[in-house]
């Protein structure tokens, strides 16, 4: 892992004040250049190792995973490295209650591009979204960048998700976006 990156992470575990705690992380992320498949499973594997017991940790937990998403380029990341879906999907529960940094690993998911991460993001749109669209958004966004590689791994799971209100308008709006494009692939 990047020697910054795990310095981020280490800030986690010893996070006492979140006012520093934030400062520190800012600093360290700003050496970041980017991150690989192997960082982010990293990360995942690390944050879901804390316990994050305390509200300074889990709002620690949440700027790396800001700092993450931030570093994250779709064209830098390896086809031959795999994100274990798992991972966010157990982070993702961990932080149920946390909608800013369920978006974030929903992002990853969806920046991550594989069959097994796109299924486990309509899983989790359709079963457990963020209460926020705008927190829904981003990953969504993401998909429409190659809507053809992800119209059938998405849908029709992805609909199960419009009994939510977070989730109809950007599912709807991706569906639309599908059709009048014609992607059928």
């Amino acid at each position: 892992m990047n020697s910054n990156l795990e310095l981020v992470c280490q800030l986690v575990k010893s996070s006492k004040n979140e006012t520093q705690t934030t400062a520190k992380i800012a600093a360290a992320s700003s050496q970041i250049d980017g991150v690989t498949t192997n960082d982010i499973n990293e990360v995942l594997s690390f944050l879901n190792e804390c316990s994050m017991v305390s509200n300074t940790q889990k709002h620690a937990a949440q700027q790396v995973l800001s700092v993450v998403c931030g570093k994250l380029n779709p064209d830098q990341l390896s086809d031959s490295d795999t994100l274990q879906s798992r991972l966010v999907s157990d982070l993702y529960h961990r932080f149920s209650e946390t909608d800013v940094a369920c978006s974030y690993l929903l992002t990853i998911l969806a920046v991550e591009q594989s069959l097994e991460s796109v299924t486990e993001l309509a899983e989790l749109l359709a079963n457990s979204p963020p209460r926020m669209s705008h927190l829904v958004v981003p990953c969504i966004g993401i998909l429409m960048k190659r809507p053809g590689k992800f119209a059938k791994k998405i849908f029709p799971k992805a609909l199960d998700g419009l009994q939510f209100r977070s989730v109809a308008g950007p599912v709807l709006d991706f569906a639309n976006f599908l059709y009048r494009n014609e992607v059928t692939e």
